[in-house]
């Protein structure tokens, strides 16, 4: 308050037009073509699946073959370290097959891999699920969704895009935790109710399988892939040589770095979270729930991040 005897107050930001933008990015989201819903559709289910196996790995292990607590962490840890090199290793398949039959080829080694692990009785089963099926699905099936959404969107839809799409990805995380604790209250707090939730993990799998190849049509190759080189090894050369001298590659590299102890947190909760509480609490935990918080904050939070950072680029 000053000598004009007048109080100031700072400018506010119109809650009204803040409303109509998101409500004009989600509408310009209708526009786009139907393989963008497609792409949802398919991240929810893989993310029902994926979670589902991901939250109660360690328990399994222990319940239906009897590893210890070191044995079955480093059973998971291993699980992540292997999908991470094959995912390096599968990248160029990924540009060399396009979206859709890395999508439905992704679909059927995760379904293998999948019914092998939830029908498995020997630890050899397991780790033919564990090590080798279920990365090359993932490699497959996973990253190039993202890569779908970029080729179906333009540079006016694309944040939005992909902010459903981390909301949807969080919202199969929530089904999943949720859905476990329904499981083992109606089958019991051991391993019935565990080899039926990958055994449905398993079935949902067949679904994702079926919707891309029903469903998802092919998409146009950009114009860089129309001319690639005629072997396999040169391809991946190009491959690596192009990626390498991209300029925005390192610094998403750097990025990654940065935040891998966050997500090293996450990985954490999903190994030690179900058997702490079981041990503190008592076999009817549901630690299926309390695992589903997470993922419920972080869908109601992903558009109100969006649109308080509007007006930033990506890495500010």
């Amino acid at each position: 308050m000053g000598n004009t005897g007048k109080i100031r107050t700072l400018p506010t930001v119109s809650t009204n037009r803040q409303m109509n933008n998101v409500r004009t990015r989600l509408h310009k989201l209708l526009l786009c073509p139907r393989e963008l819903w497609i792409v949802y559709v398919l991240k929810v289910l893989e993310s029902l699946s994926y979670f589902s196996a991901s939250l109660n790995l360690t328990p399994y292990l222990t319940e239906c073959f009897g590893y210890t607590d070191l044995q079955a962490g480093a059973v998971y840890s291993a699980w992540g370290v292997i999908a991470g090199i094959i995912a390096f290793v599968c990248s160029p398949a990924i540009d060399k097959l396009g979206v859709r039959p890395s999508l439905v080829w992704g679909g059927v080694f995760l379904t293998c891999g999948r019914i092998l692990f939830a029908a498995a009785t020997t630890p050899s089963q397991l780790y033919a699920s564990l090590f080798v099926l279920q990365p090359i699905g993932m490699a497959l099936a996973i990253p190039v969704l993202s890569i779908a959404i970029r080729r179906i969107t333009n540079d006016e839809t694309v944040t939005t895009a992909f902010g459903v799409f981390y909301s949807l990805m969080n919202l199969g995380a929530l089904v999943s935790g949720l859905g476990t604790d329904v499981i083992r209250g109606w089958l019991g707090y051991g391993s019935a109710s565990l080899r039926t939730t990958y055994w449905l993990g398993a079935a949902v799998s067949v679904v994702y399988t079926a919707v891309a190849y029903v469903a998802f049509r092919p998409l146009p190759a950009p114009d860089a892939e129309s001319a690639v080189p005629s072997t396999w090894r040169s391809f991946c050369t190009a491959e690596a040589r192009e990626t390498i001298r991209d300029a925005a590659f390192w610094p998403l590299v750097a990025f990654s770095g940065i935040i891998f102890g966050a997500k090293s947190v996450f990985r954490h909760v999903d190994t030690t979270l179900p058997k702490w509480m079981e041990r503190e609490i008592g076999a009817k935990a549901a630690y299926g729930t309390i695992y589903s918080i997470n993922p419920a904050i972080i869908i109601v939070a992903v558009p109100v991040a969006q649109v308080c950072a509007r007006a930033h680029t990506a890495w500010r």
